[in-house]
């Protein structure tokens, strides 16, 4: 089985544009692991793409081809030109721009076998107030959210804004006072953003098996991040974290996938833990930095997982509980907690 692996950001998706510091370090920390667990499972070919400015992948991994995406090249063209060379297509990419749910689209029309949710459901969690009501209609707390230009005081501050089709931590910002906001709304006039009120809690992430309206939980993870001059920053993940109630988040990893039927392979759940409740923030379709941590926490080969699940349709019925890890996002590699 020929599968091509796409980590956007490191493989040429912006080979003509400036690589962001922080979502290339993710990215390529998502990498190394996705590629650590596939080269473990038999029978296996992996085409990679890669950004010619990054340090090449060791060719010594005997299953392993790259094609080098150059700044004079066409992405589009040599993208698509390496999905006709394979038999499956495992895209690592952010939502914002409608770039993974185009990629999925693309995949799906070639034919081939998409690793991933499909390129509807992408879409829909894209837009994260959409997601946020379609989780509220099926009786899932969620953190109110109202269209920055028309936000009316709906709830009190402090205020957290963000693009509502944003990634990860890019361009959120917390503010305090009402004249703050009247200059962020000036802003961001006519850039999508969306309000959301400040949750004083814990912030955690779920990974999570789909398939179709079924989900296993896999890990819950304590996400680490600070606020400084108002920016938010991910410095840190305990992926796996001990002390959880899995009893809890499996439930949540339940509902999720009741209001989301078309969830399939890995994807994440951000939340907030606060006053014994569980807020979600937003859906991930797609492989999180807390991946890169996932299979040596769990012990267990999760990319082995998700082949399984879209080869026979079925998710494993038990998963260890490991041990936590800790994840810094300036190291390589992971270390324990």
């Amino acid at each position: 089985m020929r599968i091509l692996v796409l980590e956007y950001i490191t493989g040429g998706g912006l080979a003509r544009e400036s690589l962001p510091d922080s979502l290339a370090r993710e990215g390529e920390l998502i990498l190394q692991a996705l590629l650590h667990d596939l080269e473990r499972i038999k029978e296996i070919h992996l085409l990679v793409l890669r950004d010619g400015r990054l340090d090449t992948i060791s060719l010594s991994r005997r299953n392993i081809d790259l094609v080098i995406v150059d700044s004079g090249d066409d992405f589009e063209k040599v993208w698509k030109e390496a999905i006709c060379k394979v038999d499956a297509v495992w895209p690592v990419a952010p939502e914002s721009g409608g770039i993974l749910g185009r990629l999925c689209h693309q995949v799906a029309d070639s034919g081939k076998t998409l690793l991933n949710s499909p390129a509807e459901v992408v879409e829909l969690t894209t837009e994260k107030m959409k997601t946020l009501q379609c989780l509220a209609a099926h009786g899932i707390d969620v953190v109110p959210t109202v269209p920055l230009e028309s936000f009316a005081g709906q709830f009190r501050g402090p205020w957290v804004i963000k693009p509502d089709d944003g990634v990860g931590c890019d361009r959120m910002t917390m503010i305090h006072t009402s004249r703050r906001l009247a200059s962020m709304r000036k802003d961001w006039l006519g850039q999508n953003g969306i309000i959301q009120p400040w949750l004083d809690g814990t912030a955690l992430s779920l990974s999570v098996l789909f398939n179709r309206g079924m989900a296993v939980l896999l890990s819950c993870n304590e996400q680490k991040v600070v606020v400084e001059h108002e920016r938010f920053s991910l410095m840190a993940c305990i992926v796996n974290s001990s002390g959880l109630d899995r009893t809890i988040y499996q439930d949540l990893a339940s509902a999720v996938a009741q209001a989301l039927p078309d969830l399939v392979g890995y994807a994440g759940v951000d939340f907030i833990s606060h006053g014994g409740r569980c807020t979600v923030l937003e859906i991930n379709p797609r492989l999180t930095t807390s991946y890169a941590g996932l299979s040596r926490a769990l012990n267990q080969n999760v990319a082995q997982m998700v082949i399984d699940l879209f080869l026979t349709g079925k998710i494993p019925g038990s998963i260890n509980h490991g041990t936590g890890l800790m994840l810094e996002l300036n190291r390589e590699k992971p270390h324990e907690a």
